[in-house]
């Protein structure tokens, strides 16, 4: 944890006392007029050390489930097709059909997209040293804090849990090198209450990054060679529920993810936000509404967090955290339009082709319009205790983003206002979003 021991003594102090002062002002949640904002000693951690990165399964007790992932996205810029790749565990607590470690390969492009799923049982998993992850002739190594080595061949169709849009018999591969530029991790702070309430934790420990190497498909070789053309995306998740609530459409996780790499790296721009909504494990917390985004702007570094407990989707509830890098976080907002009935082999279900994500700290704004088609979508899947998990991901999807700087001008003497000068317009032909949410799946 970075810091001196004295802040950190501090920092778990007023941990102690905000935690306590939740438990007494949880109930309360659905009274409009109170508000409460914890104070955080610092705005989550910028590149974060291995550590973070950790197996977590023996920080949870076994009589309960748990899962783990990390995932890996990979953008061509100048052909539009975009790769994802993932190393999952499921440890559940009573129904143990769905045990098991998972890896899974997926692409979209202009004309075609799919995913494929290979299962195998948890104890054939090897994680070791931090993050170091091995099952079959898949697996990530961290070389270093900055430099992970990421492995998969899928050749086995005995091995196949679940596919679409690809043969059982096909043939992925990959060996790949990713070099972090910029990562943050923006729930380090408060882990011990994200484990109070039972919701799922986020680390984009790496969400821009160089990558070099190779990845095959029946095949056909496409050579990944560091520089501009390629950016990879890489983050975990871990915990012990996934968002759920009544109705469960309510009660999602949203992911954004937009870009333009630049030839020097440390111009690029990039944007990681995410959302979720869940009801908690301690029922007088009701429901946990967290954001967090971290923005890297040519190589300046805001972050925005936001969390809030809440009596029901539309109540402004109680404010727990509010706050950005460079100050307050004033705003942070996801408005969603064209829903649509996505269908695939595994069911179907409404989600949004259109979200728009605002954030406004103390010295910017942030818009990011998000226009997907159904062709971008495939259905992740996520198997944990006696039900599947499905998160809509869209890839090569179109982002316009606005970015505004923000400053005041002063009226009746004493009075100001924000003003919002339009600096920069990015648009991005290979970003990404997520709708996940508990629908019926059949598998």
């Amino acid at each position: 944890m970075p810091g001196s021991r004295s802040t950190r003594f501090h920092l778990a102090r007023r941990w102690k006392i905000a935690l306590a002062v939740i438990i007494v002002l949880g109930a309360l949640a659905s009274a409009p007029w109170i508000y409460l904002e914890v104070k955080i000693g610092d705005d989550g951690a910028w590149n974060p050390i291995s550590t973070y990165q950790r197996y977590r399964a023996s920080e949870f007790s076994s009589s309960k489930p748990f899962f783990q992932w990390w995932y890996f996205s990979l953008k061509d810029y100048a052909t539009g097709m975009t790769f994802a790749f993932d190393y999952s565990v499921s440890r559940p607590a009573t129904d143990q059909a769905n045990r098991g470690c998972y890896v899974m390969a997926a692409m979209v492009n202009s004309t075609s997209r799919f995913h494929v799923y290979y299962k195998y049982p948890l104890d054939s998993a090897s994680i070791t040293n931090q993050f170091d992850f091995a099952v079959d002739d898949n697996s990530l190594v961290a070389v270093s804090d900055d430099h992970y080595r990421v492995k998969g061949k899928m050749d086995n169709a005995s091995r196949v849990w679940t596919a679409e849009g690809i043969t059982t018999s096909s043939v992925v591969e990959w060996d790949l090198d990713v070099y972090r530029i910029v990562g943050w991790y923006g729930q380090h702070d408060m882990e011990d209450l994200i484990k109070l309430v039972g919701v799922i934790s986020w680390n984009t420990y790496a969400y821009d990054s160089e990558v070099n190497g190779s990845i095959w498909i029946n095949g056909t070789r496409h050579d990944i060679n560091r520089g501009p053309r390629f950016r990879i995306y890489c983050d975990m998740n871990w915990g012990e529920t996934f968002p759920n609530g009544d109705p469960a459409i309510d009660h999602m996780w949203g992911w954004f993810y937009t870009g333009q790499p630049s030839a020097t790296e440390s111009t690029d721009f990039s944007i990681i936000a995410g959302i979720g909504r869940s009801t908690t494990r301690a029922g007088f917390l009701k429901t946990f509404h967290g954001k967090f985004a971290s923005m890297y702007m040519h190589g300046r570094r805001i972050s925005a967090r936001e969390g809030r407990i809440l009596d029901n989707p539309q109540d402004a509830g109680l404010l727990l955290l509010q706050r950005a890098s460079d100050g307050n976080c004033h705003s942070f907002r996801v408005d969603r339009g064209d829903w649509i009935t996505f269908s695939d082999a595994f069911g179907s279900a409404s989600i949004p082709l259109t979200q728009v994500v605002t954030i406004e700290t103390e010295r910017i704004k942030v818009v990011m319009t998000f226009h997907s088609t159904v062709a971008n979508y495939n259905r992740l899947l996520f198997p944990t205790d006696s039900y599947v998990f499905s998160d809509f991901e869209g890839l090569g999807v179109n982002c316009t983003t606005q970015v505004f700087e923000r400053s005041f001008a002063t009226y009746d003497w004493l009075k100001t206002i924000p003003i919002y000068t339009l600096v920069e317009t990015v648009v991005d032909h290979n970003a990404g979003i997520e709708y996940g949410y508990r629908v019926p799946v059949v598998v």
